[in-house]
């Protein structure tokens, strides 16, 4: 297609990928070809299109962060892993939580 894709060239050897157009974020399906020759014509690969203006994995720690409980001493910014494991602990304990069935 027109579409410009970023790619990596990295060794002659390696399998080629064609990627149809896509004017959204989503995924399609690609061909695989090594020397001209196709291969998993029955289960494709798969290439996934996203966009730059939709929220990343680290826009997702930041909205945890503001989410869960601080402790005293805690830095400002929190790492990856303390964040996900207090987001669990969170989560586990409001699902354990008895639940009544009057709303």
């Amino acid at each position: 297609g027109t579409m410009l894709v970023w790619s990596e060239f990295i060794t002659p050897h390696a399998i080629r990928v064609q990627t149809p157009p896509r004017h959204i974020p989503g995924v399609v399906e690609v061909t695989l070809s090594y020397k001209s020759k196709q291969f998993c014509k029955g289960a494709p690969g798969r290439f996934v299109y996203v966009s730059l203006n939709e929220p990343t994995i680290d826009y997702g720690f930041q909205r945890l962060q503001k989410l869960i409980p601080r402790h005293p001493g805690d830095p400002e910014k929190l790492p990856k892993e303390i964040i996900l494991k207090r987001a669990a602990d969170l989560a586990e304990a409001l699902y354990s939580m008895p639940r009544s069935n009057q709303l």
